[in-house]
């Protein structure tokens, strides 16, 4: 690409895309840990709890989750959280379906920092690329900044995918 003129800007934001018409990887949440769609009781407060944790933010209000529910393609059935035995939520995403493209989102995707590093995320992810297979998704993909995060990506079956501009 770069010999027609296209180059890749510093600082670009990494796409990591799956293909999910076959075989999804293996992975599975530790003992005493469950996925569970928020629309199942999920505490709404936990899960901005949880997120504002992972990001080192403020949690997001409850109006600003309100209207994010409120959008045509959010699902209840796709807004998925890891609880763990005692009822603690210790990752969450929004998984979005574009049904017109076949096309799977995950945004955002966040671990508390208490629960990273016990393949939650992996596992988690891996659930949610099951939950668009079968409602017909056959690629999803999720924004990735850093080599960290690129990597983490990876372990879920995800690969680049960089944007160029001329």
């Amino acid at each position: 690409m770069a010999g027609r003129g296209y180059v890749r800007p510093d600082g670009i934001e990494y796409l990591k895309w799956q293909c999910i018409g076959g075989r999804l990887p293996g992975a599975d949440l530790p003992p005493g840990f469950s996925v569970s769609p928020l629309a199942e009781g999920m505490d709404i407060s936990s899960r901005h709890a949880c997120a504002g944790k992972a990001f080192g933010a403020q949690p997001l209000s409850g109006e600003i989750y309100r209207v994010t529910q409120s959008a045509p393609s959010y699902r209840a059935d796709l807004d998925l959280g890891v609880i763990d035995d005692g009822g603690n939520v210790c990752a969450v995403s929004t998984v979005w379906l574009d049904r017109s493209n076949s096309l799977g989102y995950f945004e955002p995707v966040a671990t508390h920092p208490g629960y990273q590093r016990r393949c939650l995320g992996k596992a988690f992810l891996v659930e949610g690329l099951r939950r668009l297979q079968e409602l017909g998704a056959s690629m999803a993909y999720v924004e990735a900044y850093g080599d960290e995060r690129s990597a983490f990506y990876a372990s879920a079956g995800f690969t680049d995918y960089v944007a160029f501009h001329h």
